[in-house]
């Protein structure tokens, strides 16, 4: 049962990881990386 709650709460802090990656780099490259976003979003 631990390591199910242990698991989950990794995967959480991981999609919360790369969720500020990606908001970090369209804060910081919002005209060059607009497109290319929009594009690996819709795949």
């Amino acid at each position: 049962m631990m390591k199910i709650i242990s698991d989950m709460i990794l995967c959480i802090f991981l999609n919360y990881h790369i969720i500020c990656v990606f908001s970090a780099a369209q804060i910081r490259f919002p005209a060059k990386s607009e497109s290319k976003d929009m594009n690996r979003r819709d795949i």
